[in-house]
C-alpha cells in the first residue's frame, strides 16, 4: 500500500535531504500506531470503537484519491545488471530477477531487520505499556495511561527516526568516494 509507493516518491523528490524526508515519512508509521492507541482509547471512552475508524476513513480519502490519480507506472524499478551489459540490448528484468536483486543486498537485510525491531518495540510498548503502568499504580485510569503512553511513544518515534534520517544524510555526504547511495 501506501508505504510501498510513498518512499520512492519521496526519494525522487528529496534531493540531498532525502534521508531526512524518508525519516519523517517512515517515522509516521510507528508514530501513527502509537497515537492510534491513545486516539482509540479516547474515542472508545466517549463513543464507540467504530467512530474512530469512520473518522480515519474520512481523513484518508483525499490521500487515497491523490495516489489513485498518480501517473507513476513503476518503470523506475530495475534489477541490478552485470557491468558491461548494454541495457538497450537486454530484455526488461523479470519480477524474479528484481526480487533476487533486492533480497541479496545487505542494505535490504539491515533495513528489514532494523524496521522489524523498531515496529515490534512500538507495537509491544503501545499494547502492553498502559496495562503495565496501571498495574504498577502509576495511573488509575486505563484511558489516561493509554493517552500518556501513546504520546510518549509517538514523540520518541518521530524525533528518533527523523534524527536518524538527518544523521544518514550527514554520514553519506562525507563518504563521497564510496559506493553508498543516499537513503
Amino acid at each position: 500500500g501506501f508505504v510501498t509507493v510513498g518512499g520512492p516518491f519521496i526519494q525522487d523528490a528529496g534531493g540531498a535531504r532525502q534521508g531526512l524526508w524518508l525519516g519523517v515519512f517512515y517515522a509516521a508509521i510507528p508514530t501513527g500506531t502509537a497515537i492510534g492507541y491513545g486516539y482509540g482509547a479516547a474515542i472508545a471512552a466517549e463513543w464507540t470503537w467504530p467512530v474512530a475508524f469512520y473518522c480515519e476513513a474520512i481523513a484518508m480519502l483525499p490521500l487515497a484519491y491523490l495516489f489513485y490519480r498518480s501517473r507513476d507506472d513503476g518503470s523506475r524499478v530495475v534489477a541490478a545488471r552485470p557491468s558491461g551489459v548494454d541495457d538497450a540490448e537486454t530484455a526488461p528484468p523479470t519480477v524474479k530477477e528484481e526480487l533476487a536483486a533486492i533480497v541479496h543486498t545487505r542494505t535490504f537485510a539491515w533495513v528489514s531487520l532494523g524496521y522489524a525491531g523498531y515496529t515490534g518495540a512500538v507495537i509491544g510498548f503501545s499494547t502492553f505499556g498502559p496495562s503495565i503502568v496501571v498495574g504498577l499504580g502509576l495511573w488509575d485510569d486505563q484511558t489516561a495511561a493509554s493517552l500518556a503512553f501513546s504520546g510518549t511513544l509517538a514523540f520518541s518515534g518521530l524525533v528518533g527516526t527523523t534524527l536518524g534520517g538527518v544523521l544518514l544524510d550527514a554520514w553519506v555526504s562525507h563518504k563521497k568516494g564510496s559506493r553508498l547511495r543516499r537513503a
